[in-house]
């Protein structure tokens, strides 16, 4: 079975989708609930596609500083790329598009995307789209919506690569098509949207009326 989809930019979440960064942040919250006496299970449940502070008051600890606690989660987010690793296909995708026609859209903050692009040595997207750089996160659409600008391509000639279902609402809510990844949220997706299970079969051929995408079964 062979699906075949049309686009004029494709918009990536980060964590997940490109970078397989599940183990490694379950890792970083439970460090940090530990050290505070807080039971990390509610946060490990909800943390993937959200910002460190939406999280947190998800989860209803408002009686923290919540911006020094999402600081102090961002530092120790910076202190080691160990248990990260890239998601099949991801690198390959990503040297082959025009810079003009794809983004990172992401609920983590810049400098530490910056810094995993470097270690894994792949393209620096023109148009990058982080948690500090839209007034609400995941799952308003925000960031997509701040990327389709940039890119000058309406949402609804977008392609949307998600892993998470706040994501993948904030995609929808844009009006986005969207393609999830089973990598972190696998039976939790939506049954009506395309899903995958990395890029490995994934073919994209850019031209200059757009992109053409083939998926393998």
């Amino acid at each position: 079975m062979r699906t075949e989809l049309k686009a004029g930019a494709l918009l990536f979440d980060f964590d997940g989708t490109i970078v397989d960064s599940s183990a490694f942040y379950d890792r970083v919250w439970t460090m940090w609930a530990e050290r505070r006496g807080f039971d990390p299970a509610p946060l490990l449940a909800i943390h993937h596609g959200r910002r460190f502070g939406d999280t947190l008051r998800l989860a209803g600890h408002g009686g923290i500083d919540i911006p020094a606690a999402g600081r102090e989660l961002y530092t120790m987010s910076h202190e080691t790329c160990d248990g990260l690793a890239l998601v099949a296909g991801a690198r390959d995708i990503l040297e082959m598009l025009p810079l003009h026609r794809w983004a990172i859209v992401t609920s983590s903050g810049e400098s530490l995307v910056r810094a995993w692009l470097e270690h894994f040595r792949l393209p620096q997207p023109q148009v990058l789209v982080t948690a500090e750089m839209v007034a609400r996160g995941k799952p308003a659409p925000d960031g997509y919506l701040a990327a389709s600008v940039q890119l000058s391509t309406p949402p609804s000639d977008c392609i949307v690569f998600e892993d998470a279902p706040a994501g993948i609402e904030a995609a929808l809510a844009a009006g986005a098509q969207v393609i999830a990844l089973a990598t972190t949220h696998r039976g939790r997706l939506p049954a009506n949207i395309v899903t995958i299970d990395d890029f490995s079969r994934l073919t994209v051929t850019a031209g200059d009326a757009g992109l053409s995408l083939a998926l393998s079964a």
